[in-house]
C-alpha cells in the first residue's frame, strides 16, 4: 500500500467513462454541491448512480440511475450500485465511489492517472483511531479490477485500532481482499493543513473533501473517547479516574448522556458553519485552512 498526496492534474483517460456511485440519505442538501464539483473536476465523461432514500423526487433527473429503497445498509447500497455498473460498463471504465457529503476540491485527473500504477486509489482514515481500510468517502478504481476481486464494501476482517483492540468497519472485506492478493493500493491520507475536528471536515490527498457529519449523528467514536474541548475532556477524564462506571453506573450513564449531547451540540454548530461556507464560498477549503492558499480548489 502506498500513501500519497495527489499533485499532478494531467487528465489522461478522456476516452473512458467514469461511473460514479453515491448515497444521499434523507437529505438533498449536498446534491448540488457534489454534482457541480464532480462536473468541474472529473476529467472523464460521467454517468451517475445513486441511492436517494428520502430525497425529493425533483433531484432524480440529475442522475442516470436512481434507487430509493431504504432497507439496505450503506455498504450494501454501494455494492448494489457497483453491481449495476459492472453489468453494463467496460472493464477499462473508471469506477468512483464517493460519499454523499464528499466532493472533489481539485482535479481528479491525477487520481485517475494513478490507476496506471495502482489498481485502486482510496481515502484512508488513519485519524479515525487507526483505521487501515480503504474508505468509500472516496475510492477510484476500474470496473475490471472491481469485477476481478469481487469488490465488497461490507465490514469483515479485523485490524488493531490505536488502543490495540481488534476492530472492523465498512471496507474491511475490501482490505482483506487486497491483502490476500498482495495488491498495492494508493492510500489518500488526510492532508489538512488545519483541523477543526480530528475526523470530520477532512481533505484527502489534497483532492477530495469529506464533511463526515453530513447525514449522521454529530458524535463520532473519537469524540466519545477524547472529547471535543477542554470541558468535555475534563469530564471524561474525571469519569475514568473516579471509576464511576463501576462505583455508580447509573450516575455514570447520566453524565455520559449529558456530555455526549453537549458534544453533539458543539459539533453540530461547527458543521453548520462549515456547510454554510461551502455553499457561499468556492474557496472555503483555503479559507478554513484545509488547503494552502493558492492550492487548486473549487
Amino acid at each position: 500500500m502506498g500513501a500519497f498526496r495527489i499533485t499532478s492534474t494531467a487528465p489522461v483517460f478522456m476516452e473512458r467513462t467514469a461511473h460514479v456511485a453515491t448515497v444521499h440519505w434523507r437529505s438533498d442538501s449536498w446534491i448540488d454541491t457534489q454534482l457541480e464539483a464532480l462536473k468541474r473536476h472529473c476529467p472523464c465523461p460521467m454517468r451517475l448512480y445513486a441511492y436517494l432514500s428520502g430525497v425529493d423526487e425533483a433531484f432524480y433527473v440529475h442522475f442516470d440511475s436512481v434507487h430509493t429503497e431504504d432497507n439496505l445498509s450503506h455498504p450494501l447500497k454501494l455494492n448494489a450500485l457497483a453491481d449495476e455498473i459492472c453489468a453494463l460498463a467496460n472493464d477499462d471504465d473508471i469506477l468512483i465511489f464517493i460519499d454523499g457529503d464528499a466532493f472533489p476540491v481539485a482535479d481528479l485527473g491525477a487520481a485517475v492517472d494513478a490507476l496506471e500504477r495502482y489498481p485502486l486509489v482510496a481515502a484512508q482514515r488513519l485519524e479515525n483511531n487507526g483505521d487501515l481500510q480503504p474508505h468509500p468517502c472516496f475510492c477510484c478504481t476500474t470496473v475490471g479490477f472491481w469485477r476481478e476481486i469481487a469488490g465488497d464494501w461490507r465490514g469483515g476482517g479485523y485490524w488493531k485500532n490505536s488502543q490495540g483492540q481488534p476492530v472492523t468497519d465498512v471496507g474491511g472485506r475490501l482490505l482483506v481482499s487486497l491483502q490476500e492478493r498482495g495488491v498495492e493500493w494508493l492510500a489518500l491520507t488526510r492532508s489538512n493543513k488545519h483541523d477543526l475536528h480530528p475526523l470530520w471536515f477532512g481533505v484527502y490527498g489534497d483532492v477530495v473533501y469529506h464533511h463526515g457529519a453530513g447525514f449522521r449523528d454529530k458524535l463520532c467514536r473519537l469524540d466519545a473517547l477524547r472529547g471535543v474541548d477542554l470541558f468535555s475532556r475534563l469530564i471524561l477524564k474525571l469519569q475514568a479516574r473516579l471509576r464511576l462506571g463501576r462505583i455508580w453506573p447509573g450516575l455514570d450513564r447520566a453524565i455520559t448522556k449529558r456530555i455526549h449531547n453537549y458534544m453533539r451540540f458543539r459539533n453540530g454548530r461547527m458543521a453548520d458553519r462549515v456547510f454554510a461556507s461551502i455553499q457561499a464560498d468556492p474557496d472555503f477549503a483555503q479559507h478554513w485552512g484545509f488547503l494552502e492558499q493558492g492550492s487548486p480548489g473549487q
